[in-house]
C-alpha cells in the first residue's frame, strides 16, 4: 500500500497462469471466466463484485497479466 496524490493505492499480486492480454478488457465484466480458467466452480463473478465495491467509494482497479501471474491495482481516495 502507497500514497499518491490523495489516494491510497493497494497492489495484490499472484503467481498464477495469468489472464491472456487480449481479455484484461473483459476481466471484471460479470460472469466472466479467462479462457485459460480451469476452475469448474467458478462462476466469474469475484472481479465484478470487487469492482462494484471500489466504484461505488469513488476508487478506480485495473490489472496488467502475464504468463508468470497477475497483478491487480486498486485505489481509494482519502477523505479528510
Amino acid at each position: 500500500m502507497s500514497i499518491e496524490e490523495e489516494e491510497l493505492v493497494y497492489i495484490i499480486e499472484d503467481s498464477g497462469i495469468g489472464n491472456p492480454k487480449h481479455e484484461l478488457s473483459f476481466i471484471f465484466d460479470s460472469y466472466f471466466r479467462a479462457s485459460n480458467s480451469n476452475i469448474l466452480n467458478s462462476h466469474g463473478i469475484g472481479l465484478a463484485i470487487c469492482k462494484e465495491i471500489i466504484t461505488q467509494n469513488n476508487g478506480k482497479i485495473y490489472t496488467d497479466s502475464n504468463d508468470m501471474g497477475s497483478r491487480f491495482y486498486f485505489t481509494m481516495p482519502i477523505q479528510h
